[in-house]
């Protein structure tokens, strides 16, 4: 009955991993198109 947990907690941790890059992912490209990160 542990190992279910185990691949439960596993499971929920990559998804947040996953959703966390997602997350980041969608903030660079929203200031990559907003200019925000133009050296200039």
């Amino acid at each position: 009955m542990g190992v279910w947990i185990g691949v439960a907690a596993a499971g929920i941790a990559v998804l947040g991993v996953v959703s966390a890059g997602a997350a980041l992912l969608a903030v660079a490209v929203e200031a990559e198109r907003e200019g925000l990160l133009d050296p200039e």
